[in-house]
């Protein structure tokens, strides 16, 4: 089985602003801002290929205003090279408490304490796994900004989004009590910082 590693990009989203609101036509508009960090580990032990993706996010909506909200999402996969058969591929979602992800100000670290229940799809069961990591950035900031313009019949999308991101490494354990399936250093991972905002007018 193919490793597969979803990576669930944080939401693409807010901020966003026309200067000259179309006369007559309500507009709706969203935004909202968070921190997150993900890694991804790989490691192989003779025939034993191992590989897992985490990511932890907190974010909060502006508009509409929301209570800030944090999850975890990982992926874990193990793979026999030798006979090609998998072994499991569990796949975890779950919101956690604010205190469980913490990500610092000038995103030089972030760690992750969370326990969360997974579905392994190759043995058709849950797994519960508990993750506890470390990230420390080694790169410098860089900005990513998009916007985006749509226009259909009747209805105008403004999009514009904008992150600052710095790469580094995460180490710790991602572990369902018998094996830690990030026993190395991440082969990479990322501190991240967003803001995200749309606007539609006319679209309904």
């Amino acid at each position: 089985m193919k490793t597969i590693i979803k990576f669930v990009a944080v939401f693409a989203v807010l901020l966003a602003s026309f200067s000259r609101p179309i006369a007559a036509q309500a507009a709706d508009s969203t935004q909202y801002s968070g921190m997150g960090a993900d890694a991804y580990f790989s490691q192989i032990d003779g025939c034993i290929n191992t590989d897992a993706f985490v990511q932890g996010l907190d974010f909060q909506y502006k508009k509409p205003p929301a209570e800030p909200q944090s999850y975890v999402y990982l992926t874990v996969s193990r793979h026999n090279n030798c006979t090609g058969e998998p072994i499991l591929y569990v796949e975890a979602f779950g919101w956690i408490s604010e205190s469980d992800f913490q990500v610092s100000q000038k995103q030089d670290t972030a760690t992750l304490t969370a326990t969360v229940t997974g579905y392994d799809w190759v043995s058709q069961s849950n797994v519960e796994l508990s993750v506890d990591l470390t990230w420390t950035a080694e790169g410098p900031a860089t900005r990513t900004k998009t916007n985006n313009h749509y226009k259909f019949p009747g209805c105008h999308i403004n999009e514009k989004f904008t992150q600052m991101t710095r790469t580094g490494v995460a180490s710790g354990s991602v572990s369902d009590g018998e094996t830690n399936f990030t026993s190395e250093p991440s082969g990479s991972a990322s501190i991240w910082e967003f803001k995200s905002g749309s606007v539609e007018v006319g679209c309904g």
